[in-house]
């Protein structure tokens, strides 16, 4: 009797703890559980905004990155989630709202690991304005800051094309040679490739393009009745080809805008180029 009285007291003495330890592998498997399930919703949130953002959905993008603050994300995924957002307000050419966040993007500094996107799209985002000098002390920075980045042919073709917005077309040309010459394989080079190098020594304004090259030439026609100094520019973008008619050969700025007003005036859609 003794026996099994003692027999018994061992096996409740030993049920307790097997009771627990029940409980805790039970909390743990839970608590897994809801770790996993908030991971995959996280990655499921940014997953969303990328495929968003690349189908041009900005507005959508910006409204998913306002709730993420609700959860519980990971710091990786909530800078490039803010990354995307300050990239839709770019896009939609809200200059300002995209530079407020991209600036509080580069002040983490290494702790974003594509800081030196943040830094070429905060340059971009005064390029895009047509505030030049700006975005080419930025450009500049980022080649002394980032010597060795991939982006760096990006960001001397984008060099270029400001010197080419200030009329300093010896510099434009320079920086383009530099582009061929260090980057060969580059998409910038294939595109200066397929570029008219003597477009890069003075404005014009185009006033038209066109699938049929008979159009282009009616266009072309039509303008010189009135004593305008016209070309026709073949060019090709994803295998096809248009014709851009585009007027006068301008070394200044001020002598473009000049002649672009004058066409507007006279019912022309006029863009500048370069």
């Amino acid at each position: 009797m003794k026996l099994l009285l003692g027999n018994y007291a061992i096996m409740k003495t030993n049920k307790a703890p097997r009771r627990i330890n029940y409980i805790i592998v039970t909390l743990c498997f839970f608590i897994m559980s809801c770790a996993t399930k908030g991971t995959m919703q996280q990655r499921g949130a940014i997953d969303d905004i990328r495929i968003a953002f690349l189908r041009e959905d900005y507005p959508s993008v910006i409204k998913q990155v306002e709730l993420l603050p609700k959860c519980n994300i990971n710091k990786k995924d909530y800078y490039r989630a803010y990354y995307y957002l300050a990239l839709s307000y770019l896009k939609q050419g809200e200059f300002d709202t995209a530079r407020y966040f991209l600036r509080r993007l580069k002040a983490k500094g290494s702790r974003v690991e594509f800081i030196d996107e943040v830094n070429i799209k905060l340059a971009e985002s005064y390029f895009l304005e047509g505030k030049y000098k700006r975005a080419l002390e930025l450009y500049k920075s980022f080649v002394e800051q980032y010597p060795k980045s991939q982006f760096l042919p990006v960001v001397y073709f984008r060099v270029g094309k400001i010197y080419q917005k200030l009329g300093k077309f010896t510099e434009a040309k320079a920086k383009f040679a530099e582009i061929r010459r260090l980057f060969p394989l580059s998409f910038e080079a294939e595109q200066l490739d397929k570029t008219n190098i003597d477009e890069i020594s003075f404005f014009s304004v185009q006033v038209g393009a066109f699938y049929d090259r008979d159009n282009a030439e009616n266009l072309k026609t039509e303008l010189e009745e009135k004593d305008y100094d016209v070309s026709i520019l073949k060019t090709e973008k994803n295998g096809t080809n248009y014709f851009r008619v585009r007027v006068g050969s301008f070394t200044t700025s001020d002598e473009v805008q000049k002649y672009e007003k004058k066409l507007k005036e006279e019912g022309y859609r006029t863009i500048i180029y370069p």
